[in-house]
């Protein structure tokens, strides 16, 4: 009975843990919906010096 009981207490911790778990995970992919951070695969661009610059000797 004592082995049954330490059963369901970890898989009612296993299930609790993955749901907050797959909660953080749907939660970092609506914020960037909402403005709040940019999303992790967003790619910032860079833009080179030009001749328009008169930089064009670097």
């Amino acid at each position: 009975m004592r082995a049954i009981s330490m059963l369901l207490g970890r898989l009612a911790c296993h299930l609790a843990l993955s749901a907050w778990v797959m909660g953080l995970a749907r939660l970092s992919q609506e914020l960037p919906a909402w403005g709040v951070v940019e999303p992790m695969n967003a790619r910032t661009t860079i833009e080179l010096p030009t001749e328009e610059d008169g930089l064009s000797g670097l």
